[in-house]
Parts: structure tokens; sequence; C-alpha cells
């Protein structure tokens, strides 16, 4: 026999009105029932959260299911002591009870426009069923929730350390206290990539509020391969998280992702003699710069040397130096076993330089070509 929950929330029989008639039910039947209450308690961009609270009469429910919508779709559920799934088919989800329950709370979460009305339907351990409507209130326990957003992230970026502004918000009904936005950053898949960034504090927010932060990263170049890395696939994606604390709604939107491009700025430079080349340091307020770069000669310049049949770019040595601010400098060079052959073999040899330029706190990665003689 099924059973409609009123929007009060008062269990009535769905044959109440052909008992008064009939004048004939069983004990059993008259006294399975069940009330559902529903309370709005947060929202935000991942949904509307709610929380449904049962008690029953009788037998106890085994079996909980929540309708959802075209429009209002259930995208979590979760209940104390009971295994629960999300319901395709209806756009809902049901918890199910190993042992049977009188009292029962369940959150859920929906995606779309928030509800007044939520229906369902309950399995007493007796085998029969009821429906319920229960109307919803907007109140339960007020909760924080942090937004986390990139706002126009760099890309592509030529300089380190590298600034970001990131929006936080605090979207919840209750104010958000103080603490720090951690931001992690890595090269994917470039092996032992590494970078790093300090937390940013963010202070308390009252629901609505909103700060922009600006959490910097620091990168490494110095990690075994980078410099092949950057000559086969510049630009570098480098990708960044920033995340506030976990908060009570278990969303997604407590962090965000943003990839920056790592281009490399183009620079000249120029024979300086014998193992030396030129290169500029830009006149500006930073001071000195400090070259450190990597030296590569492509497959078609290794024709015929060592190694044999190269098909990749070779580092065949490395140059660096220091040139004062806005002058013209330098940089010396020290070629590998594979370089100095090469060098004796041809004289004259195209390269191409890749590395960073350090001025004051500042490295820009640059990419340039010379002949070496």
């Amino acid at each position: 026999m099924r059973r409609l929950v009123a929007a009060g929330g008062l269990a009535i029989a769905a044959c109440t009105f052909w008992l008064l008639f009939s004048g004939a039910a069983s004990a059993r039947q008259a006294s399975d029932g069940v009330t559902v209450t529903a309370v709005e308690t947060s929202t935000g961009p991942s949904g509307t959260n709610y929380q449904l609270t049962g008690d029953t009469t009788g037998s106890g429910v085994t079996q909980v299911w929540v309708d959802g919508t075209p429009s209002s779709v259930v995208t979590a559920i979760s209940g104390s002591n009971a295994t629960c799934n999300e319901t395709p088919s209806n756009n809902g989800g049901s918890c199910s009870y190993a042992t049977s329950t009188t009292h029962f709370v369940i959150n859920i979460t929906e995606s779309g426009p928030p509800v007044t009305l939520i229906n369902g339907q309950v399995s007493f351990a007796d085998a029969t069923t009821a429906t319920f409507q229960a109307l919803v209130t907007v109140g339960g326990t007020p909760e924080c929730d942090w937004v986390v957003k990139f706002n126009a992230p760099p890309n592509p970026a030529v300089e380190e350390p590298i600034s970001y502004t990131v929006d936080v918000t605090n979207e919840g009904q209750a104010a958000c206290p103080a603490a720090d936005l951690d931001t992690s950053a890595a090269f994917p898949g470039k092996g032992d990539g590494t970078a790093s960034a300090a937390p940013v504090h963010v202070p308390a927010l009252a629901p609505g509020g909103a700060i922009a932060v600006h959490p910097t990263v620091r990168l490494d170049f110095t990690f075994p391969g980078w410099a092949h890395v950057a000559y086969q696939t510049v630009p570098v994606d480098l990708k960044v998280i920033a995340a506030m604390p976990q908060d009570a709604d278990n969303g997604v939107d407590e962090s965000a992702t943003a990839v920056t491009a790592l281009a490399a700025q183009t620079a000249k430079f120029g024979v300086g003699g014998p193992d030396a080349t030129t290169a500029t340091c830009p006149g500006n307020d930073a001071g000195s710069c400090k070259f450190s770069l990597h030296i590569f000669v492509t497959p078609q310049v290794l024709r015929g040397a060592t190694p044999a049949g190269a098909a990749q770019p070779v580092e065949i040595g490395s140059a660096q130096g220091t040139i004062k601010r806005g002058k013209k400098g330098t940089l010396s060079y020290k070629l590998n076993k594979t370089g100095r052959t090469l060098e004796k073999k041809k004289h004259k040899l195209a390269v191409t330089l890749i590395g960073t330029r350090k001025q004051g706190s500042v490295s820009t990665f640059i990419k340039g070509h010379v002949t070496l003689h």
C-alpha cells in the first residue's frame, strides 16, 4: 500500500478515504507512516544543498529514494549509516539501510535553480512503500562556501617569478574564517620540473564578501632535462592550482586551475672571439644580468658527425657570464666532447642558445642563435 506525505510533513495513507468508507484495515498497515522535512542549507556554483530529515512509525524504512527533475538533477547524495548512489534514470538518488531505521538524515546536492518541493519514496521493512513531498524551507546551519577563480592568468609568460591574480569569494550563508590560499605548480609530464609558491593569507569574509589575492610562482630551471624539453617544446606548459581549505559543501569550487605557457624571449647573440659570445643586458634598475645558457645543435648540423644518426637536437655545451646593466658584454662558453668534435670538423658552427637571464629577482627565459667560430 502506498502512502503520501503532505507538504507539511504529515503522513497520509493513499487509501485513507477508502478506509473511511470500508471501515477495514490491518493494524500493521495503519501503523506504517513517514514524515519528511527539507531544509536548503546552502547554495553555490556547484548547486544547492538540501538536508532531508525523516521519521517513521511502524516497521522503519530500508530504502529512501529522492526524485530529481529535468532542471534539478541530484549530483551528490549521502546519509549516515547508509549506502547512497545517484539514480540517473530519474535524475535522483537513493540511500539503502542494512538495518531498518525509524529516523534518517540525508544530504543531497542538486544542480539547477533552488526548488521549493522535493519528492521521493520510502520502502518499509514490511515491503510496503510510501511516497512523500517535502516542502523546502531555507535555513539549517549556515555554512561558509569558498569559491576560487583565476582572474586573467598570464599566458604566455617569459619571466619568473610569475604573478597571478586569484579572486576568492564567500558564496555561503555564514562567515568564512581567515585562512591561507595554497598554490602549487608543476610542468605536467616533464619529469623533475619543479615550481613553488608561498601561501597567501586571506582574511575572514562575510557572506557575499570577495577579495583578490596575488600568489607568486617561482620556477626551477635547473632540473635534469629542462633545456632539452624547452628546446623541443617551447612554449612549455605550467599547471598552477590555487586552493582554499575544504568547506562544508564538499564541492570542487574551493580550488581552481590555470595553465600558463612559458615562452622564450628572443635574444641576440654575437661572436665574441675564441670561446666567447656577446649578449646585452637591459638598462633597467635591477642591476647586472647573470646569464646561464645551454648550447644546442640541430640534427642537420650533426649529420655525419658524432653521435651518428642523431634525430633530435643535441646539447653540446654551455655558456655563462655576467654583464653590467645597459651594457653589451661577452659570455664564455665551454663545449663538450661532441661540441669540440663538431667545431674542429666544421670550423663554423651554427648553434642555438637557450636558458635564463637573471636580473635582480627576475629571471627571463631567452632563446637565440649564433655561429661559433
